[in-house]
């Protein structure tokens, strides 16, 4: 892609998402203002739902693109967003879990079915056997994790987003042009999402991120690059998966309502919005820098060098983990 055209794209997107916003911001306040609850970070009523702001944006991109050259990396974009109409929903009705788990898992499933992997190697090698649908079940069970694992994480002002615009701005640059369109989309909604936040993406962007990160994921026939991207994503992922497992572990309800991720007990600490997410921001550049001037085994250092820092922060910065709720 030329590079002047990229800029425009992701100057016009960013624009572009400014001026929406102030179309459907209002109807948001009017219909999705979230009041906050005892668990919550935030002390200020703040719609959400905000995400459907740059999922209309991108569907519409993808949708043009997608009817002239159908591209399968442009398929991806549209197979992810009903999941944040789902998603819409839930911020307005709040879904029972098992209707968010069959999108989720359908989702997936058909993420799956339009990447290289399913029709190079599973179909190819597998057939329809005991060991074609275990790994089936694998991939679909993972894409339902990432869902949740970026939901999860979506608490501080700026967190998800901004951590998001680093990881497809990096997938973009490898080739997949047609995530610049949303990362432009993502910069135009971080200003909104900032602290201190006038609009929450909630579970409709949320979701739709999550989905999209793992389509995307296995559009890269190379698996050392998707291995890449998903070591790149630690600072996200290891956070939601350390604080499940602990939960876990602690006879706690997963998806019951609480406090205890790192970032939540580092604001409990004193820390500030702002703070955090530039934290985990910083994290994921960090390790793209790593993917970009050394190999495998230099990034795999660096997410445990930052899975040390974590470990660090978790013992001594933030609010102790309670065990029992």
């Amino acid at each position: 892609m030329n590079i002047y055209f990229t800029i425009i794209t992701l100057i016009g997107c960013t624009i572009f998402c400014i001026l929406l916003s102030n179309i459907v911001r209002p109807l948001l306040e009017k219909y999705l203002m979230r009041e906050p609850i005892n668990r919550d970070s935030h002390i200020i009523p703040t719609p959400r739902g905000g995400g459907i702001i740059f999922v209309l944006i991108v569907f519409i991109f993808s949708l043009i693109t997608y009817s002239q050259t159908f591209s399968t990396r442009s398929l991806i974009i549209l197979i992810s967003t009903p999941i944040a109409f789902v998603g819409l929903i839930d911020d307005f009705i709040n879904l029972n879990i098992s209707m968010r788990f069959l999108s989720q898992g359908l989702t997936g499933l058909a993420l799956i079915i339009a990447s290289p992997l399913y029709s190079n190697y599973l179909v190819e090698n597998y057939q329809p056997t005991y060991l074609f649908f275990s790994y089936l079940v694998f991939l679909v069970l993972s894409v339902i994790a990432i869902i949740n694992f970026v939901n999860f994480m979506d608490g501080i002002d700026g967190l998800v987003t901004g951590v998001m615009i680093v990881i497809f701005f990096t997938m973009a640059s490898q080739g997949y042009y047609e995530l610049f369109p949303l990362v432009g989309s993502l910069m135009g909604f971080l200003f909104l999402n900032w602290s201190p936040a006038k609009v929450f993406m909630g579970d409709t962007g949320s979701t739709f991120l999550g989905a999209l990160f793992f389509g995307s994921v296995l559009q890269f026939e190379d698996w050392r690059i998707s291995l890449e991207f998903i070591i790149i994503a630690t600072p996200l992922f290891a956070d939601a998966a350390i604080c499940v497992l602990r939960r876990f572990v602690n006879g706690q309800l997963i998806f019951s309502p609480h406090k205890l991720h790192l970032y939540q007990r580092l604001n409990s600490a004193g820390w500030s919005h702002s703070k955090i997410s530039v934290l985990y921001i910083l994290a994921s550049l960090l390790l793209v820098i790593g993917s970009i001037f050394g190999n495998i085994i230099i990034l795999i250092l660096i997410a445990f060098t930052e899975l040390a820092l974590g470990y660090y922060l978790d013992q001594h910065v933030a609010v102790r983990f309670l065990n029992k709720e």
